[in-house]
């Protein structure tokens, strides 16, 4: 079973009210991790996709650290939620490539644990945003901290996940804040330098991918829905999808396992104030 949500530990430790959600396959194992973990101040709710948790866990440390160095140039609430919310986007088309649903990353484990993460000041990777955006060096960042900021590693995690399961050319145009993180960990761009290409991506529609109801009744798989949108079910591959509506494969390979990386131990034994995400 798998434990994630908005859950910053030391918060945990002084019994402020707190709610996560643990997923399993087996919804038994769930219901049992809920009732033992379950308190007044801390509600455990229960899901049976652990994929879609597990990367809303992973991903949303990468947009904290994109959070955070908006917030280190001074560049305002709009800018900052604008990325937030983009971010969310790259995670989603993650989840749903890999089996994950929607309804996760829209939950607790997804969004919910990004909005504590991208704007708490607890966040370490939020914190390591901002001192990037202030024009820190990242070496001099992570030599001077005794707090891991996962979302680091979790960048090029992500960046080699999707480079080797994804047949697209233009991954920067489907992942930008995604490479844009990668880029400026890297030193080949400022913070500043990937605002601006941001900025100037190509306009285009915020959903390329949306349903609608079907006053009908003959949606897809009778449930009432009409997706717009070419998709190949079988690629799951944005170059066989005219609309761009899906992005990766649904086979990762073996490299699936490194989105795990999200998760790491501090010094109290509870793994990271960011992410309680980890296996039990």
């Amino acid at each position: 079973a798998f434990l994630s949500g908005p859950s910053f530990a030391k918060e945990i430790a002084v019994g402020l009210a707190t709610a996560v959600v643990v997923a399993s396959d087996d919804r038994r194992l769930a219901d049992e991790f809920s009732a033992i973990l379950s308190s007044p101040e801390f509600r455990v709710f229960t899901s049976q996709d652990v994929i879609g948790l597990e990367v809303g866990g992973a991903v949303k440390n990468v947009i904290a650290l994109a959070a955070g160095m908006c917030e280190g140039l001074g560049l305002g609430t709009n800018a900052v939620t604008a990325l937030v919310t983009r971010g969310c986007y790259e995670m989603q088309r993650i989840a749903l490539a890999m089996g994950g649903r929607s309804s996760t990353i829209t939950g607790l484990s997804g969004v919910g644990d990004t909005f504590g993460t991208c704007f708490g000041p607890l966040s370490r990777n939020r914190n390591l945003g901002i001192r990037l955006g202030k024009g820190e060096r990242l070496k001099d960042i992570l030599d001077s901290s005794i707090e891991v900021a996962e979302g680091v590693e979790t960048a090029f995690a992500l960046e080699r996940l999707i480079k080797t399961s994804h047949r697209s050319y233009r991954l920067d145009l489907k992942f930008p804040i995604i490479f844009g993180v990668v880029d400026i960990l890297r030193g080949n761009s400022t913070p500043r330098e990937g605002l601006q290409d941001l900025m100037l991506l190509p306009i285009r529609p915020e959903f390329l991918f949306d349903s609608g109801p079907d006053l009908s009744g003959s949606g897809v798989n009778g449930g009432g829905l009409r997706i717009r949108g070419k998709v190949d079910a079988h690629a799951l591959d944005d170059d066989a999808a005219e609309d761009d509506s899906v992005v990766l494969p649904a086979n990762f390979g073996d490299d699936a396992p490194e989105l795990a990386v999200s998760a790491a131990v501090s010094e109290t034994g509870i793994a990271n104030d960011d992410d309680l995400g980890h296996r039990r």
